[in-house]
């Protein structure tokens, strides 16, 4: 099951088991547009967040993950089973709503079987787009966000200090 078929079935839900965090201690609202949040997504957001399971932010409660230090932020973030593939389709959708007026947008790509299609992923979207990378393999016109420093509950993704740390690394960035 891919991951929007598996959010679609939990919208406007709280579920407390999510990809690699099989603790049941963290509550993950899933709102009515089938993405982590408690707000529904009917307004256009000074910046959105679109990436891999740490955008989503496993293990990590809500209040904590990354967007959650953006004013007006949306998080777009994949969980479970994903590829490249479909956070670029994340992306691609998102710029075809009506939420979708002068929006910072951040993608956190990772190291999937389709690693190797980011590039091309990149040079199809928006130039505007910042572009950060985790894992292990290098891509191109990507930026790198600090390392990791704590883990999340589950102990398998970043935990909440990492987020704050890389919400002022992207804050900095945008700031250049």
């Amino acid at each position: 099951m891919n991951p929007i078929e598996f959010f679609q079935k939990n919208l406007n839900q709280n579920i407390n088991y999510v990809g690699l965090d099989q603790s049941g201690i963290i509550d993950y609202h899933i709102n009515s547009e089938g993405f982590r949040s408690s707000v529904n997504y009917d307004f256009s957001p000074a910046c959105a967040f679109f990436g891999c399971s740490s955008v989503f932010g496993i293990g990590v409660s809500e209040s904590e993950i990354l967007s959650s230090y953006f004013t007006s932020s949306q998080n777009y973030g994949l969980a479970t089973t994903y590829t490249n593939e479909n956070i670029y389709q994340t992306i691609i959708d998102f710029m075809s709503t009506k939420n979708y007026i002068d929006t910072n947008m951040v993608v956190v790509w990772c190291d999937k079987k389709d690693v190797n299609m980011i590039p091309d992923f990149i040079n199809e979207l928006p130039k505007t787009i910042m572009h950060f990378k985790i894992g292990f393999e290098p891509v191109a016109n990507t930026l790198t966000l600090p390392a990791q420093i704590d883990l999340d509950i589950s102990g398998t993704h970043p935990g909440p200090k990492t987020h704050k740390l890389w919400a002022y690394a992207i804050k900095k960035f945008y700031k250049n």
